[in-house]
This record gives structure tokens, C-alpha cells and sequence, in this order.
């Protein structure tokens, strides 16, 4: 687009609709924590719970917490064998308070791994072949307690260990609010060859291909209130296939100042502790490549426990428990979950329970990298990436389809591992983006664009939830003002909340610069949402206002000088800049910018604008290259690669989501922060705060049917059906 009145126009409006976007519009609310086992709203991770699980499953908490009492039995068939164990432990919910869980499991296994190859080296190839059966009893209910230490005389009452068997009315009805019982059985068959090449008598290098076929039937009951029981049936299977090695280092112990086994030490010692030692004394560098190809099937109820003929239905609906449970089982290993399936399932259930409330299924693609290093006692870390693309079904007679594209980046680390209790210092963070198109027989809608980022903590500094609770505000502050400036009238309470000054310490002598303290645990959620109207207004948006918009998310001089060459020249229809060089360099130097004279660090100006420009034009092709896709499916997945840094500008995540709120009204945009800080600072407060972007939005039924869809797929956690 050439300089003239077009372009003015463009410019012209642009301001307009910023200059709108901030003196009214859409803001910040605070809002009330969902209730447990609520559906997720369409700001809210569906996998909120599950992330909370993942940050403190390893990390040092309550030394009572960690008390696992657990008891088996096995029996040797020769290369199978016959397990039954049960087991009581502790876990915590998000909000701090504790779960009580009974976990029977009966489980039948066998395992063939014979050494093909075996060289004189000490080098082998091998190949093993697994099939188990596994069934279980889980109960989950809630104590109400936030001190591990108090529950120690609940966790050794084992005489009131509870298993979710039978399926009584009577036992049912007597389920407590937040009380889970959960049956799955599941069917594992896994082949894996391999290689093992000794690299020194400590080192071993490992390669290795994997095929793993596994189908599992669970079926929950969920107390959710007082006159509220939810059942679900659920049925997956996964067919997965995985490639990778590991160089794995085993140190002696005495190395790590622990005496090495002796009869009198191994007499002493309990073999967990033993174990335990053994592990932490071992490095590991592991990479890995999956690809997974899945179904799912879920029929879901509720029930009112307060009604009798209810509860009756539900019983002779699950006659016979783990018979009926065995029956789909047998199902699902003949045929794979989809939306034939997820129909008779529904047939024969409904005549029994009656209309279900929800009956849907789910066939999803993907593949996935990981990366994993283990420094003994010192470091553990686990990086990965993933895309997939999958079809949910609504089989409610609507024919309501919808098409996922997603992409994921996680991160998980923790240092000073201590033995038996668990890591001392522990972070994790995820960033998903997800483009979903939605499709009914008339055809489809435009794509809706999710993306969500969560980060915790245990035992961190303060100023670190801080900074993600700036960005997430910076992020909506930009919404709608198309590369001009940021919207002063939308923020959020960041410094009544997290004061700068309250998490820095006094200086001590030998400090360079600010020391910020360090608080017990954190736990963050940022999700911003794109409705259809928004991502066509992404899609449209002017090639010059994509430029604006990256020079504003840039900032600093590199969005300073982007700004100054587009101020001065023509933009192109792909993106890209055209300017006279002379003249170019000539406003630089009457601008004062005409780069150092210093000759060991040299500055060439001009050198600067068309490394940011090449990177902004990246950014317009990316769009481009989405709206210019044939069908919306093809727009979805699009996006979701740019989103997750695919594109041709290589920008990711948060960066690129600086660049999009930017290019939409932000009144089609809805999003939420959530923040819970546990300090155990004498004086200082805990924070436990949740607030809403646009929460008018969120309540639009589109968005709120498919943050339904999505929660309901979500996989359980140890503490959700």
C-alpha cells in the first residue's frame, strides 16, 4: 500500500478505533473461584487441576504428606505374574486443603525381553514384549484440613480403608460432597526393541523403538453437592509409538559420600530407602519422539442421590460392576472409540439410565518431543513439545462437530532432590494454543483461537509471579489499539496485590543489585480468547496496522526504529518495506540515529530496520498465508502453528500474542487471570485472586458449549473424574 488517501483512511480509521478501544470498553473483573467439579468456563484451563498436580506431585511439602502406606502381595507365574496391592495416602488440592485417597489394585502382567544380539563388547540388542490387565478401586475424599501433620490419625485409621465396590444405592447415597469413587481397567500390549551399547563401566548409551496399544474403561461417581451425583463412563485407547535414547550414568554411591552396601548396612536400611538411594545416585540425558493416535468415548449423568428409584437405575444400569466394566472393555478392544462407539454405548446405557446428559467422543492425532536431564540429587529437568489435531463429536442428534489444532510447550524442573521427601525447589509452566472450528450439517463456522499459560512454583521468588501478572496485564492493555500505544484504561491491581517493595529484602553487603524473597508456592493461570468475530478481524486486519502492531509489541529501539521506517515508507502488500536508502539514511542522521562512531562496536542503523522489518513482515505473511487458507479447518491450523512458532517469523506464545490482541475490538475478547500465592512470610498475606477480562463474553453460549466439550475431555486427574 502506497502513500495517498487510502492509506490515510486506513491510518485514519485505525486511530479511530483505538482512541475508541480506550475510553470504553470491556475490563477487568474480579470473580469467585469456580466450585469443585463445576465446568470450566471459557476462560478457565480445562487442565487447571491437573497442572496443579503435576507441580507438587514431586515437590518437598509436609513430611507427613508424603507418608504412603502401602501394602502387597504378588505371585510369580513364571515370565507373568499376579500383583494385589492397596495403598492410603495424602494429596492436596489447589486450594491448600487435603484428600484422603484409598487405591486398591489388582493387576495381572507378563513380560518377555530376550537378548537377540550380544556382542563381545558388552553391546546387545534385545526386544521386549508386555501385556498386562489392571484394575482398580480409587477414592478420593476430601479432609477439609490443610496441615498434613493433623491427618496422620485419619491416614492410619486403615480399618476404614473404603473400596468403591459394590455399587450399592445404600452406599452411594451415603457419598460426601467432593467424594470421588473411580473404577478403571485397563488393557496395556507394548513391544519395544532395543539397544545397549556400554560407553565406560558407569555409562551406558540406550536406544530404543516402542509400539504400546492401550484401552482403558473407567467409570466415576462424583458427589458434586448435596443433590448433585455425577456418573461417567469413559472408554480410551491409544495407539502409541515412540523413538529415543538416553545416556544414563550410574555414580557409586560412595561417590556421593553414601557407604556402599554392605550386609550390616542392607540389614539396617529398609529396601525403599535403599532404593531411593540408589536411584538419586544416577544421571541421565534422555531425548525422546512420540507420535499417538487415540480415541475417547464418554457417556455422562447426574443423578439425585436423595431419590431411591435414582440410585436404582444407576445400580442395575452398572449390574454386575466390574462385569459390566469387563464388557466394554472387551468392546473397546474390537473396535476403536469414535462416534460408532460412543452410540452404542449410549443405546445400551439409556435403556437402563434414560436420556444421558452428555454422550460424545473424541479421535485426536498428534506427535510430541521430550528432552530430560537428571543431575543426581542436584537437578531434575523434563522439557517438551507437541501438536495435535483431533474431532470432538456431540451425539445429541445436532450432528455439532468440532476441529482442534493444538499445540503445547511444557517445562518442568526441580533442584535439590531429596531423597524420599521429594525436591526442594520445583517450577512448571505450560503454554498451549488451540484453534477450534466448529461445524454442524450447514457447514462451518469461522475458527475460535484459545491460548493459556500457566506457571507455579514451589519455594520461588515473589518478583516471578509478579512479572507473569504484568504480562498478562500489558497483554489486554494492548487489546484493540492497533500498534498505538497502549490502553491506560484497562489494568489490573498488580501493585495492591504484589507490591514491588514488600518482596524485596534488604540489601546485604556484598549485593550488586535488588534480592527479592523467596515465597513457599505459587500457582498461575493467564487464558485469553478469541471469538470467530475476533479472529476474522485478525485475519482481515491491514497489512500496515500487522507492522504497527509489531513494532508496538517490540518496543524498545527496535520498535522505535520500525516505526521510523514506516513513517517513511512504502509498505508492500506482503509486508515488506520499500525506501530509498539515501533518503533513509539521511532522516536517520537529521534524527540524530545515524549509528556509532565507535569502530569495536560498530551500529549501522540502517542495518537495524531491516533485520526488525524482515521480522514484521514475517509476522503480516503468517496472516496472510491464514487468511488465504481454502477452508476454515485450514485457517485453524494456520494459527495454531504460528501461535506455536511455526511461522515464518519463528515468534511464539506470549510474543505473538502481543502482536494479535492488538489487531482486534476488544470486546471480542474474553480472558482471566488467576493468581494464588502461599507466602508462610510472618506478617505478609497470602494472595487468592481471580479476575475476568470481558466477562459478558464468556458467557456467550458458543464459547460456553465448548469450554464444556473441553473439560469433559480433559483427562481425569488423581483428584477429578
Amino acid at each position: 500500500m502506497g502513500p495517498g488517501p487510502s492509506r490515510s483512511l486506513v491510518l485514519a480509521l485505525s486511530v479511530a478505533l483505538a482512541a475508541s478501544a480506550r475510553a470504553a470498553g470491556p475490563g477487568w473483573e474480579r470473580i469467585d473461584a469456580p466450585a469443585p467439579g463445576a465446568p470450566p468456563s471459557a476462560s478457565t484451563p480445562p487442565d487447571e487441576t491437573d497442572f496443579w498436580e503435576r507441580l507438587q506431585a514431586k515437590a518437598f511439602d509436609d513430611v507427613c504428606r508424603h507418608l504412603d502406606l502401602k501394602q502387597g502381595v504378588g505371585r510369580s507365574l513364571g515370565p507373568g505374574g499376579v500383583e494385589l496391592d492397596a495403598r492410603r495416602r495424602l494429596r492436596r488440592y489447589p486450594d491448600g486443603t487435603l484428600a484422603l485417597i484409598d487405591q486398591a489394585r489388582l493387576g495381572v502382567h507378563t513380560s518377555l525381553a530376550p537378548r537377540l544380539v550380544s556382542l563381545e563388547d558388552g553391546a546387545s540388542l534385545n526386544v521386549s514384549f508386555g501385556a498386562s490387565v489392571e484394575g482398580e478401586s480409587y477414592i478420593v475424599r476430601p479432609l477439609g484440613e490443610k496441615k498434613a501433620c493433623k491427618e496422620v490419625d485419619t491416614l492410619l485409621k486403615l480399618w476404614e480403608f473404603k473400596a468403591a465396590l459394590p455399587f450399592t444405592p445404600e452406599r452411594i447415597a451415603a457419598m460426601k460432597t467432593g467424594e470421588l469413587w473411580r473404577i478403571p481397567l485397563s488393557i496395556r500390549l507394548s513391544v519395544t526393541p532395543g539397544v545397549g551399547v556400554p560407553i565406560t563401566p558407569e555409562t551406558t548409551l540406550e536406544l530404543h523403538m516402542g509400539l504400546a496399544d492401550q484401552g482403558t474403561v473407567t467409570a466415576t461417581l462424583y458427589r458434586l453437592s448435596q443433590d448433585e451425583l455425577r456418573f461417567r463412563l469413559r472408554l480410551d485407547r491409544a495407539l502409541i509409538k515412540d523413538a529415543g535414547g538416553s545416556v544414563n550414568v550410574a555414580i557409586p554411591l560412595s561417590q556421593l559420600g553414601i557407604p556402599e552396601a554392605t550386609d550390616l548396612l542392607m540389614k539396617q536400611a529398609t529396601r525403599l530407602v535403599w532404593k531411593e538411594l540408589r536411584r538419586y545416585a544416577a544421571a541421565t540425558l534422555a531425548y525422546s519422539a512420540q507420535s499417538v493416535s487415540q480415541g475417547r468415548v464418554l457417556l455422562e449423568l447426574t443423578v439425585d442421590p436423595n431419590r431411591p428409584e435414582e440410585l436404582a437405575a444407576l445400580r442395575d444400569a452398572l449390574a454386575g460392576d466390574l462385569e459390566t466394566i469387563a464388557r466394554w472393555a472387551r468392546r473397546l478392544a474390537l473396535k476403536r472409540p469414535g462416534p460408532a462407539l460412543a452410540r452404542e454405548v449410549g443405546e445400551r446405557l439409556s435403556e437402563r439410565l434414560g436420556t444421558p446428559d452428555f454422550l460424545g467422543a473424541e479421535e485426536r492425532e498428534g506427535t510430541g518431543r521430550s528432552f530430560h536431564i537428571r543431575l543426581p540429587l542436584l537437578y531434575d529437568g523434563q522439557y517438551g513439545s507437541s501438536r495435535d489435531k483431533g474431532t470432538l463429536y456431540v451425539l445429541d442428534g445436532s450432528g455439532k462437530e468440532y476441529e482442534s489444532h493444538r499445540t503445547e510447550k511444557r517445562s518442568e524442573s526441580g533442584s535439590i532432590d531429596l531423597p524420599i521427601l521429594g525436591q526442594y525447589s520445583r517450577s512448571t509452566r505450560q503454554r498451549v494454543g488451540e484453534a477450534v472450528v466448529s461445524r454442524d450439517p450447514q457447514g462451518s463456522a469461522g475458527p475460535m483461537l484459545i491460548y493459556s499459560d500457566q506457571y507455579g512454583f514451589r519455594r520461588g521468588r515473589g518478583v516471578d509471579v509478579r512479572d507473569f501478572a504484568l504480562q498478562a496485564d500489558r497483554v489486554l492493555r494492548l487489546a484493540g489499539t492497533r500498534g498505538r500505544g497502549e490502553n491506560g484504561s484497562v489494568g489490573l491491581p498488580i501493585d495492591q496485590l504484589l507490591p514491588l517493595d514488600s518482596m524485596t529484602e534488604e540489601p546485604g553487603p556484598d549485593d550488586v543489585g535488588p534480592t527479592y524473597k523467596s515465597y513457599h508456592a505459587a500457582v498461575t493461570a493467564f487464558t485469553v480468547v478469541f471469538n470467530a468475530e475476533a479472529v476474522t478481524q485478525l485475519l482481515t486486519a491491514p497489512v500496515e496496522t500487522i507492522l504497527r502492531a509489531v513494532a508496538a509489541a517490540v518496543g524498545g529501539s527496535d520498535g522505535h526504529m520500525l516505526g521510523f521506517a514506516l513513517d517513511r515508507s512504502e509498505v508492500r502488500a506482503d509486508g515488506t518495506l520499500a525506501f530509498d536508502r539515501k533518503k533513509m539514511r539521511k532522516a536517520l542522521r537529521e534524527a540524530g540515529l545515524d549509528g556509532s562512531p565507535d569502530p569495536e562496536a560498530p551500529y549501522d542503523p540502517l542495518s537495524e530496520i531491516g533485520r526488525v522489518a524482515k521480522l514484521a513482515a514475517s509476522v503480516a505473511q503468517d496472516l496472510l498465508a491464514a487468511a488465504a487458507a481454502p477452508t476454515p479447518e485450514a485457517r485453524a491450523e494456520a494459527l495454531a502453528r504460528m501461535i506455536g512458532g511455526k511461522g515464518r517469523s519463528g515468534l511464539e506464545y506470549g510474543d505473538i500474542l502481543e502482536i494479535l490482541v492488538q489487531l482486534v475490538d476488544p470486546g471480542q475478547l474474553t480472558a482471566q487471570l488467576a493468581l494464588r500465592v502461599e507466602k508462610k512470610i510472618k506478617g505478609e498475606p497470602d494472595v487468592a485472586a481471580r479476575f475476568a477480562f470481558n466477562p459478558a463474553l464468556a458467557a456467550d453460549p458458543e464459547l460456553t458449549a465448548l469450554a464444556a466439550l473441553r473439560g469433559r475431555f480433559a483427562p481425569p486427574t488423581n483428584l477429578t473424574d
